[in-house]
């Protein structure tokens, strides 16, 4: 549970839930009754996998990188601090460990923007927090992957 979950989120939750159907300004106003929102769990990398990221420049290992953070669909493989000022963890997860993030959460989007908006709130899963503690420089790269492996996946 967040520690804002009375609170913020709750509203944010709630702002979501009333917007579920609303269309977008923009582009197509897809049906989403035809998504997918859940797919199995993936906990581990496999060969072929790690292959495929390695030709895009994804190296698994975390070697020469400050953070390290890997998504299967909606599952956190995993999530790595490979440096003593850099933070990296799911976005849930740092909701839970800093209030004040709490400020900044949905403010570079509306909730209630569109429906698709909505639908992340609300079925999303994952996505990173990346965090440099103040007045420190970091030389070596943070590394954030999304791989979708299940079609018709939202």
């Amino acid at each position: 549970m967040y520690r804002g979950e009375n609170g913020k989120i709750k509203d944010v939750k709630e702002r979501a839930k009333k917007s579920i159907d609303k269309p977008p300004s923009v582009g197509l106003d897809l049906d989403i009754s035809r998504f997918k929102f859940s797919s199995e769990v993936h906990e581990f990398i496999s060969r072929d996998l790690e292959e495929k990221a390695s030709s895009i420049g994804v190296d698994v290992s975390g070697k020469g990188r400050a953070g390290n953070y890997l998504q299967i669909d909606s599952s956190i493989v995993f999530e790595e601090s490979l440096h003593q000022s850099v933070e990296v963890m799911s976005i849930s997860k740092a909701l839970e460990t800093y209030d004040w993030l709490l400020d900044y959460y949905w403010r570079a989007l509306d909730v209630d923007m569109d429906k698709f908006t909505a639908l992340s709130e609300l079925k999303g899963g994952g996505g990173v927090f990346i965090r440099v503690k103040s007045g420190v420089k970091v030389e070596l790269p943070v590394q954030a992957c999304f791989y979708l492996k299940t079609g018709g996946l939202s």
